[in-house]
């Protein structure tokens, strides 16, 4: 089993799990989302589903400039 960086439920009641690999392309792609990413899953402002079978979660930080 892979190293889990943490676990959260999300707006749908799915449970998310965030391993390692997840980690690590994660912050790669977004370093500066590190420390939201957990309540961007928990409480997002808007999911989208994608036909890749992937979820996209959105949440506005105002204070946030972007990249």
């Amino acid at each position: 089993m892979e190293d889990r960086i943490f676990e959260v439920v999300d707006k749908s009641g799915r449970k998310i799990r965030f391993a390692q690999k997840q980690w690590k392309h994660m912050t790669k792609r977004h370093p500066y989302m590190a420390e939201y990413l957990e309540k961007t899953l928990k409480i997002p402002n808007q999911m989208r589903d994608c036909p890749n079978s992937k979820e996209y979660y959105y949440k506005s930080y105002k204070h946030l400039k972007s990249p």
